[in-house]
């Protein structure tokens, strides 16, 4: 899913390991990655996933965080997992 740098602030949803990407990541067109939970686990189940790469449509991205498992929706207090 393509998003932008303002993702994990406007949505509240923290960075667990590593960071997210940039506003110069953005204009750079980076090929960076933000990887959830799962996806995290299950392509990387024995390894930490920073600084691993990502073939996404035969281009890949190299994995610079990894998101918390759940996030607070700053409107109604629900959580996402």
């Amino acid at each position: 899913m393509a998003t932008s740098s303002a993702f994990s602030e406007v949505r509240n949803w923290p960075v667990e390991r590593g960071s997210f990407f940039t506003a110069e990541d953005e204009l750079d067109f980076a090929s960076v990655a933000v990887l959830g939970q799962t996806a995290a686990k299950a392509i990387f189940p024995d390894q930490d996933p920073l600084g691993q790469y990502v073939m996404v449509d035969n281009v890949l991205f190299l994995v610079i965080g990894v998101m918390s498992r759940e996030a607070r929706l700053p409107w109604d207090g629900m959580k996402m997992t």
